[in-house]
């Protein structure tokens, strides 16, 4: 049970009943943890859970579809949103191409990814990170997958 949580940056820091010390603390790392949907709190107009994406189909800016969403991970500097074809059992990456151009101490920075070729079995993506203030190009992204498909 969760006896007190709060807010520090985009994380939660909570304590736990019968945990007393950082050592109770650390032994517990890495565990998972489930709330019950009735505890989220309502979310604003322009705000969702990451939950209510899993299962959405993802369509492009060229109205091709892409799959349906499978998972979100939180990779610390970004997001990773996972789409899998339509019957697919997974993916996993063939090769992973990335210059990083600058960086970003303040402000905000986008992702704006793009297929480069949509096969059966691979597919090949495109991405650039950009300072969303100034516009500059912190980083470009070439990543290789293999779609795996059930036996």
């Amino acid at each position: 049970k969760i006896t007190n949580a709060r807010e520090h940056g985009d994380v939660v820091v909570a304590q736990a009943q019968d945990v007393a010390d950082r050592i109770g603390a650390e032994a517990l790392r890495g565990a998972r943890i489930f709330i019950g949907r009735s505890s989220f709190p309502t979310a604003g107009a322009d705000e969702f859970y990451w939950v209510d994406l899993i299962g959405l189909v993802v369509v492009n800016r060229q109205d091709q579809t892409l799959g349906s969403v499978v998972g979100l991970l939180d990779t610390g500097p970004h997001s990773v949103m996972r789409v899998l074809p339509e019957g697919a059992s997974g993916f996993t990456t063939l090769e992973l191409k990335r210059n990083f151009l600058g960086t970003a101490h303040t402000g905000s920075i986008e992702v704006f990814a793009q297929a480069a070729h949509l096969g059966r079995t691979t597919q090949v993506w495109d991405a650039a990170v950009t300072h969303r203030e100034s516009g500059k190009t912190i980083a470009l992204f070439r990543c290789t997958q293999m779609v795996l498909w059930p036996k």
